[in-house]
């Protein structure tokens, strides 16, 4: 492994494809790097790649024959995109993306990279979230269920069918990265728990459930609670600790119904 943290860099150091082949791991972290070259290309035997805290404003094509990548870090750059080409890292197992000024979510492809199982990404700052993204739905379950096996996917579906009758829906512990197609279609929900997934963000059509009285959002890694939530005008009880909240939305003081707000073990920098 080559680590190269706080140099003082501020290009990309070409001596370290003298072992290009060889080794495992690079860390550039903590220096003053601008732009990676296509020439990375030479690093095909790569696992580990990270370049976080750094000056970065894109990256090039090439990074995407990196397919040994399993681990790969860009958090504190100033990326606001990524190449095509970055669908190809499917081996990728943790990918870390936060404090970058992204104009979009970066990479839509990602339902094609079964093996992720950690993706951080601040989405507060996502101008664009496009539903639909990830939500790659085999009869109404979205891929992340769908890959932790037939088990898992059957209680799923388990659970949709019973909530059409109780309208009450547990998605706790199914690793969802984001809100499930499937239940924004369910306005006559009463009650829905996401305890204990992944969850990054929630979507504007979360406005649609507008029966809903309990939303328990905890234990996710959600950084903001948006403005779309105020439209639950029958929500009672919001509980969204543990999670990686800087701040309320504003318009959430319109909900007038609401008699518990629980935002502890988080973050918090302002209040409505």
């Amino acid at each position: 492994s080559v680590n190269l943290t706080r140099r003082g860099l501020n290009s990309f150091p070409i001596e370290v494809y003298a072992g290009a082949d060889k080794f495992h791991r690079l860390t550039l972290a903590y220096n003053e790097i601008t732009e990676i070259p296509g020439s990375i290309e030479k690093m095909v035997a790569l696992i580990v790649l990270d370049v976080s805290h750094n000056l970065i404003s894109s990256l090039p094509d090439e990074i995407g024959r990196l397919t040994r990548l399993e681990e790969l870090h860009l958090e504190d750059n100033k990326l606001r995109s990524l190449p095509a080409s970055f669908e190809s890292l499917s081996n990728l197992l943790s990918l870390s993306m936060e404090l970058n000024p992204f104009d979009a979510f970066p990479c839509p492809f990602i339902h094609n990279w079964t093996a992720l199982a950690d993706l951080s990404l601040d989405t507060e700052k996502v101008a664009t979230l496009p539903e639909g993204a990830v939500h790659t739905i085999t009869e109404l379950i979205p891929l992340e269920i769908m890959t932790q096996g037939l088990a898992k996917a059957v209680q799923y579906r388990e659970r949709l069918q019973q909530s059409r009758a109780t309208g009450r829906l547990d998605c706790s512990i199914m690793s969802l990265w984001f809100v499930p197609a499937a239940v924004l279609q369910m306005p006559l929900l009463t009650s829905v728990n996401f305890t204990g997934n992944a969850l990054l963000m929630l979507p504007p059509a979360i406005a649609l459930l507008d029966s809903l009285k309990e939303l328990g959002l905890n234990d996710n890694r959600l950084s903001l609670l948006p403005a779309a939530l105020a439209s639950l005008t029958k929500l009672k009880i919001l509980s969204a600790m543990d999670n990686r909240l800087q701040r309320l939305a504003p318009q959430l003081c319109k909900l007038t119904q609401l008699e518990e707000l629980n935002v502890t073990n988080n973050p918090l920098l302002t209040l409505p």
